[in-house]
């Protein structure tokens, strides 16, 4: 069995155990469904148990990278994804292979202590079926620390992450999340891939909350990219992208 998976099943198995607490303390979110994660990178919010959410991203040349999340437990939420590229425009869809994602909240954090989770989320971007790699590699396993900073609204997120087993590749993500008073409209600014300076992105946005259950988020994506990407020769260039939210619970 592959590290990858080694480690997926180890958060799916142990969280459930940890997880357990009485009804009363149940997790519930404080923020909006645009706060489980800035743009790329997480932070340390979950779905509240039961709760299900349903994502639709439109990025470069027609792809679109649809997802569901669920809160299965207490802390626990589990997601998958799907992409495909050239799906609006002209020509064949190109679908890829489907990929997962969980996340375990094991502190809620206090005052002085931030929020942590760890989890594990295997998409990438930019496939290539030839090298059958990711131009962008998929986040792999994470841990990710989230504290509100400063003023009510604000929510400051360190963490790391390790997508290549093999070479123990280390790499570290930090985000920005401000929703003002009245949650009308979410500030999202993240710094993803730091290791190596020639692939560090930075990416910004905005999330309008249409309703309570509906927003859309505006994006752009890797806003100083003009180096190639990781596992690709292709030419990095900032890519705007739309991003549209639906959570509801069941």
């Amino acid at each position: 069995m592959s590290i990858k998976a080694s480690a997926a099943i180890l958060v799916f198995l142990t969280a459930p155990l940890l997880a357990q607490e009485p009804p009363a303390k149940r997790i519930r979110a404080s923020r909006p469904l645009a706060l489980y994660s800035a743009i790329d990178s997480p932070n340390a919010e979950v779905l509240d148990y039961g709760g299900f959410a349903f994502s639709s991203r439109f990025f470069n040349k027609g792809g679109l990278l649809p997802s569901v999340s669920f809160g299965v437990f207490q802390r626990l939420m589990l997601g998958a994804s799907l992409q495909l590229d050239n799906y609006i425009g002209h020509g064949n869809i190109d679908l890829q292979r489907p990929e997962l994602q969980m996340k375990f909240r094991f502190y809620d954090g206090d005052r002085y202590l931030p929020a942590a989770a760890i989890g594990y989320d295997s998409q990438g971007y930019r496939y290539d079926k030839i090298t059958k790699e990711y131009g962008e590699p998929e986040r792999g396993l994470y841990l990710a620390l989230t504290q509100e900073v400063l003023w009510r609204g604000l929510e400051w997120t360190a963490g790391a992450n390790v997508s290549d087993f093999e070479q123990d590749s280390i790499r570290a993500f930090t985000n920005l999340t401000w929703v003002p008073p009245g949650g009308m409209i979410a500030f999202l600014a993240e710094y993803d891939n730091i290791h190596h300076t020639r692939w560090n992105r930075l990416n910004g946005g905005a999330n309008l909350f249409l309703s309570p259950f509906v927003q859309m988020g505006f994006h752009v994506r890797d806003i100083l990219g003009r180096q190639t990407h990781q596992n690709s020769s292709d030419l990095r260039r900032p890519e705007r992208i739309i991003d549209v939210r639906y959570l509801t619970s069941f």
